[in-house]
């Protein structure tokens, strides 16, 4: 099997086994958890091990902004201007699977409230829950060996 089909393999599996998963256990966002997945899946399973995990840091670090600024700063350009600065940062200093733009998206979903009915932890958490299992899928298909390259 070529890379490529091995690669779309992956993805597809992934992608298709976290929505069968996600509307089993009625997971909040099949929209994340899939989008994990796909970006998850990778040829070589460190490379999808690396990808999945700075996934997940990169989420709960934006999450853990957000929620801190949500509830101690105003609301304004200014603060998400600075939140997302922090979140570069830090991230890049830091995290040794740095996601710096995947936590900026987190952050600016709790800052500008694109779960309205939900409260920003409640957002945090279904978030990284939701991101998990699409990551965890891809690595399990990462993994499977019928969806390795055999060489020649």
């Amino acid at each position: 099997m070529s890379k490529e089909m091995e690669l779309a393999l992956k993805a597809g599996l992934s992608v298709g086994i976290t929505l069968f998963i996600g509307k089993i256990f009625k997971i909040d966002s099949l929209f994340y958890a899939s989008i994990a997945a796909a970006i998850c899946s990778q040829v070589e399973y460190k490379k999808s091990f690396d990808a999945g995990l700075g996934r997940i840091l990169g989420t709960i670090v934006g999450a853990l902004i957000g929620c801190t600024f949500f509830y101690l700063l105003p609301k304004n350009e200014f603060f998400m201007g600075v939140g997302v600065f922090l979140i570069f940062y830090l991230t890049n200093k830091y995290v040794k699977f740095s996601q710096a733009a995947i936590g900026s998206v987190v952050f600016l979903g709790i800052l500008l409230g694109i779960q309205p009915q939900k409260t920003p932890v409640g957002y945090f958490v279904h978030r990284v829950l939701d991101t998990s299992i699409g990551v965890v899928v891809a690595l399990v298909i990462s993994n499977a060996p019928f969806t390795k390259t055999i060489e020649k």
